[in-house]
């Protein structure tokens, strides 16, 4: 297999998480259950966490295109995006 294909794949498996993670956040609003909740933010937090490598490398091979305010913009996203997460995860720790 070829670099690009690998590179797409994985590309292509991390929008389709992202697409899972919106799905099952919509069904939470229906389904109160605790676990599920904790469920869908860990899975939202190695999502991000593989975003965040994700844009980290690819900031890292294009640092000469100039687009560095897109790219941080992404970064800093991402890292909100698991900050909030890791935050509903420890509010439902503590809610135990």
């Amino acid at each position: 297999m070829s670099r690009n294909t690998i590179k797409s794949g994985v590309l292509l498996a991390a929008i389709a998480g992202l697409f899972v993670l919106i799905g099952a956040s919509l069904l939470g609003i229906f389904v109160h259950a605790a676990v599920f909740h904790l469920a869908v933010a860990s899975m939202g937090v190695l999502l991000f966490a593989g975003y965040i490598l994700y844009d980290t490398s690819r900031i890292m091979r294009t640092s000469e295109d100039g687009d560095a305010v897109g790219a941080a913009l992404q970064l800093f996203l991402d890292i909100i995006n698991m900050f909030l997460l890791l935050l509903r995860i420890l509010s439902s720790a503590r809610d135990r």
